[in-house]
């Protein structure tokens, strides 16, 4: 009984840990896609700028939904390049 106990409770963690993971993904897909645009289209439409390959990943990345990996570079890329970031919600 303490077995099935325990392995009830491990899993009810593992869910709402999976659950939280999945409601962050949305915003974080959403804030990188806010970066590639001002990225691409300098903030005001007069894009795009030249990229080099990490950010051709980042990008391509964020555009198929892992923005994981991509939102560090897509940061850095833009302070180096003399944007403001854009806050994270």
């Amino acid at each position: 009984m303490v077995k099935a106990s325990f392995f009830l409770a491990a899993l009810v963690t593992l869910a709402g840990v999976a659950s939280n993971a999945n409601a962050q993904e949305p915003a974080d897909e959403a804030y990188c896609r806010q970066l590639v645009t001002a990225y691409t289209h300098g903030g005001s439409g007069n894009g795009p700028w030249s990229q080099s390959l990490d950010m051709s990943v980042a990008i391509d990345q964020c555009r198929s939904g892992n923005p994981e990996p991509a939102i560090p570079v897509l940061q850095e890329r833009m302070r180096a390049a003399g944007f403001d970031v854009p806050p994270r919600s």
